[in-house]
């Protein structure tokens, strides 16, 4: 998990600093820039996710360990990382409020 995380946040800072060496300059080889901004994009949005959610997978045993859940409320909460319509669920809103806020941090 905070390795994930530490690895997306170095991403991030290279993506700013890379978008802050372009700036001033002119525009040449700008498709080939652009692919390289998005790429360094892509992979800090993967790297912070992969962290949330391992957070995510820790909390939502912490919760059904301390409450009582409905049998379609656990299929939700272990649903909802893959499927957002999964997050419908009122239970989960009521009875895992931490748990629903983290999954909305990875969608």
């Amino acid at each position: 998990m905070y390795a994930f995380f530490f690895f997306g946040v170095l991403l991030a800072i290279g993506h700013h600093i890379f978008y802050r060496t372009l700036a001033g300059r002119d525009a040449s080889n700008q498709l080939q820039m652009l692919r390289y901004g998005t790429v360094l994009a892509y992979f800090t949005k993967a790297s912070l996710a992969g962290s949330i959610i391992i957070a995510y997978r820790q909390r939502l045993w912490l919760t059904m360990r301390h409450k009582t859940l409905y049998v379609s409320t656990i299929d939700g909460l272990f649903e909802a990382v893959e499927d957002l319509s999964a997050l419908f669920n009122l239970e989960i809103w009521t009875r895992a409020k931490v748990a629903g806020l983290m999954v909305l941090f990875v969608w």
